[in-house]
């Protein structure tokens, strides 16, 4: 018994220690997740001065990566009401508060266990701001870093800054103010794509992490609540913010760099765990039928894990996770969007 007992809470421990130290990403306001960022930020929208900064962080799996060229940003951002507030419209030609939205990599003044994936954050800064990327009521944020050589290699387990998203308050209250500062908003970190130089006739070994690193809210942030907000036929903060993964691979980290075991043989199945050898008939009442699966050759690795080759890049293997529909494999990021954009 007491073997036993030994041995559940050795199991225990090991659980807890995974469960923190989940690959994924997190978006707080003013600093980072482990520096205690805000899950919430309320305004009294008094004010033309001042400003607030959605901080965004992210998290590798144990075994980190190696010469990172650069990081790709994603963040979604969906209003309360049918269409985006005229404060909440930034940098495009025409909108309201065109300037008032800007992206850095200057870790925050109070930041102690966040740390920079490479010194000075990288260059690079905000390359679109897309209002309607989801419905009438949402925008997407894509900005970029990117670094010369040499590369830093990344840790697992370690929270890295990635940016900070800037809203100042102009033209909150006054002549000429934009409405819809009071208005809540959701804000989530759809993914962060760490990139890596290519080379010629090896797979990308890029990595998109997306999902929350604690498992459940790390991954968003609300203004004024976050109340109300509702997206097509999705409701609540964050489920109805439309969001778009950029690349196959589990809930928080892709594998492209892993290669198809030559000794095994691929086998059909349904797409949701446990792996099963079921007929393709059978798949119709899963998540996942047959025929979204058909552009992709399908393979268990010597782990038991499963992996998918997409026909339209061969060379290139990730992890199917099955709890998600399939998007259309997507091209490769080698150098992420904005680099060395200014702000």
């Amino acid at each position: 018994m007491k073997k036993v007992t030994l041995l559940c809470g050795m199991l225990l421990a090991i659980t807890a220690t995974v469960a923190s130290a989940a690959s994924g990403v997190n978006l707080r306001w003013s600093d980072c997740l482990i520096d205690g960022g805000l899950p919430n930020r309320p305004s009294a929208c008094l004010s033309n001065a001042g400003s607030q900064s959605a901080v965004a962080s992210f998290e590798l799996s144990a075994a980190g990566l190696s010469g990172v060229s650069g990081i790709e940003v994603v963040i979604d951002i969906a209003t309360a009401g049918a269409t985006l507030p005229a404060w909440w419209q930034f940098k495009n030609a025409g909108t309201c508060r065109q300037t008032s939205l800007t992206v850095n990599a200057v870790l925050p003044g109070t930041a102690i266990l966040c740390t920079e994936w490479v010194p000075g954050g990288g260059s690079g800064g905000l390359a679109a701001y897309n209002i309607g990327s989801g419905g009438p009521n949402t925008a997407r944020i894509i900005a970029g870093f990117a670094t010369g050589t040499p590369l830093p290699n990344l840790n697992g387990g370690t929270e890295y800054f990635a940016l900070n998203a800037k809203i100042d308050n102009q033209k909150t209250v006054g002549t000429g103010a934009c409405a819809g500062c009071l208005v809540p908003a959701c804000l989530i970190c759809s993914s962060v794509k760490v990139a890596t130089p290519p080379v010629i006739g090896q797979p990308s070994r890029d990595v998109t992490l997306f999902g929350p690193t604690n498992g459940t809210d790390s991954n968003f942030a609300t203004w004024q609540g976050g109340g109300g907000i509702t997206v097509g036929t999705r409701q609540g903060c964050p489920a109805a913010v439309p969001t778009r993964n950029a690349t196959w691979g589990s809930r928080n980290q892709s594998e492209a760099s892993i290669s198809p075991p030559t000794s095994v043989r691929p086998r059909r199945i349904c797409g949701h765990p446990p792996v099963s050898t079921r007929c393709a008939s059978s798949c119709g009442r899963r998540r996942r039928p047959m025929d979204a699966l058909s552009r992709f050759r399908l393979f268990v690795d010597n782990s038991g894990v499963v992996r998918a080759s997409p026909a339209s890049d061969p060379g290139r293997i990730v992890a199917l996770d099955p709890n998600r529909v399939a998007p259309s494999p997507s091209s490769r990021l080698h150098s992420p969007a904005g680099a060395g954009m200014s702000q």
